[in-house]
């Protein structure tokens, strides 16, 4: 299991009924809500970093290409 060096806060403003499905989804793992969602950003997070790295290289290349002009 992945640690993160960083303990992180995260809010979300959910529809009703998808905050019931992810209590009911956690209930049905018998974990808590927060691990639940721990474990779904353990899964994306790899997916997250590259869409970061990703924005990063293209301010660089803007920054460059603007400095060229």
């Amino acid at each position: 299991m992945k640690k993160f060096h960083k303990k992180i806060t995260v809010q979300a403003a959910v529809h009703p009924e998808t905050a019931s499905q992810i209590r009911a989804a956690a209930t049905r793992e018998e974990i808590s809500v927060s691990e639940l969602i721990r474990r779904i950003l353990e899964e994306i997070y790899p997916a997250v970093q590259y869409v970061k790295r990703e924005e990063r290289d293209q301010k660089k290349m803007m920054i460059g290409l603007r400095e060229a002009a």
